[in-house]
């Protein structure tokens, strides 16, 4: 068990940064990124033992301080009410909410073992969750063959990518947009048709539709 005051100092390091919006550019993204960086340093260093590292991902500690940060991904929520009440031809953005959310692939070895979120709270970034190595491997690898998948429904590759939560569906996945228009690709199935195939891309509204309907059956007291 690692020290839990050191996991609470750390989870409220706070730095003045310009907020996040869904898609973070220029001196914004700068800025994210330093933050980032010094929080996977104070996660490394005050969190990571010899007792604990392979539960962040890491083979060892000396891994981990050789760790590094990937390109970010924003991310986007879709709360169940919302979802609920979505119709087919409505704009995307009546259900999709910015959670001013940066996901980042933590890498070892050039490879994808954890990873890190950042949240900007109030104009300054906050640093997040750390760790859940298992689906940071999933995460990356979907990520990884989008420009297949989009290809494989004759579309090129995104102009923007998003990684979208679905809590009360147990559902998550990248939203692309581009010149061919706006696609899913499930990376965890939770309560995704039978049909729906994690790593395949969709049409966003025709699968947003049916998953509204099995949001129906949702009862808004059993999510948090």
């Amino acid at each position: 068990m690692f020290n839990m005051k050191i996991w609470s100092v750390v989870l409220t390091i706070v730095f003045a940064l310009t907020p996040c919006a869904a898609q973070v550019e220029g001196q914004a993204l700068v800025q994210a990124r330093s933050f980032a960086d010094s929080s996977l340093q104070n996660y490394v260093t005050q969190v990571i033992k010899a007792t604990n590292a392979t539960r962040f991902g890491f083979k060892d500690v000396r891994e981990a301080q050789a760790a590094t940060l990937g390109d970010p991904i924003p991310v986007l929520f879709i709360g169940l009410n919302a979802l609920k009440s979505y119709r087919a031809g409505a704009q995307l953005t009546s259900v999709l909410t910015d959670t001013k959310t940066l996901w980042f692939p933590v890498l070892a070895s050039g490879a994808v073992v954890s990873k890190l979120e950042i949240t900007e709270v109030q104009g300054k970034w906050l640093a997040g969750e750390f760790g859940r190595p298992a689906l940071a491997r999933k995460i990356a690898g979907v990520h990884r063959d989008l420009p297949a998948a989009l290809q494989g429904v004759g579309a090129a590759a995104p102009a923007r990518t998003s990684l979208v939560r679905i809590p009360a569906l147990s559902v998550e996945l990248f939203f692309t947009t581009g010149s061919a228009g706006d696609f899913f690709v499930p990376v965890l199935r939770g309560d995704l048709p039978s049909d729906v195939e994690a790593g395949k891309a969709y049409p966003a509204g025709a699968l947003l539709v049916r998953l509204a309907e099995a949001a129906q059956k949702v009862d808004e007291k059993t999510v948090r």
